[in-house]
């Protein structure tokens, strides 16, 4: 059964039960991409503005992404979602994900998805590392200090990866990959 909105009687979203117009979130439209091909959206049709804040759960739900993966991969329009959150630059079990700006050479370093173990160059971080050869689009959100909201950096290349060792969620030493992205 539809519902809807009590203020504006808009459809209610069916995942979340909220109104889109009332609740002052953008939305990726749906009449982006051509039903039958895969789309992709540029940084001017991405309804984030570079250099712009925004609170997690707002980007989380605009872009479909999952409530607690750094990673995303958005399929019907083939970007991925990467998600930084701000910690203190050592390996410990409450953040085993050491990522990093680096000013003087203008790329960050993130850490791909896996908390406990050896990470894996399949699943999600085979689709990060496999972007370039498939056309899919990586946006970056960073957070700069612990409990603000992450800034939209913009489209991002993937320069290269690297295994690199770091504690897992267990304090055991693993091997991570580290992927070096540049605007």
């Amino acid at each position: 059964m539809m519902k809807f909105c009590e203020k504006c009687e808009a459809k209610l979203d069916k995942k979340t039960g909220l109104c889109l117009k009332c609740n002052d979130v953008p939305q990726i439209s749906k009449n982006k991409i051509n039903e039958n091909e895969i789309g992709t959206l540029s940084d001017d049709s991405f309804p984030f503005e570079i250099k712009k804040y925004y609170e997690a759960k707002d980007i989380r739900k605009t872009l479909e992404c999952d409530k607690m993966s750094g990673i995303n991969y958005h399929n019907g329009m083939n970007f991925l979602t990467l998600i930084r959150y701000a910690h203190k630059l050592e390996s410990n079990s409450n953040n085993p994900y050491l990522d990093v700006y680096n000013a003087d050479s203008k790329k960050y370093y993130y850490t791909g998805k896996g908390g406990v173990g050896n990470q894996s160059s399949t699943g999600i971080n085979g689709k990060v590392i496999n972007a370039g050869k498939t056309n899919t689009v990586i946006h970056l959100f960073w957070q700069h200090n612990v409990n603000s909201k992450h800034e939209y950096i913009g489209q991002m290349h993937l320069e290269n990866y690297e295994l690199k060792e770091q504690r897992d969620k267990n304090n055991d030493i693993r091997k991570v990959i580290v992927f070096t992205l540049t605007r």
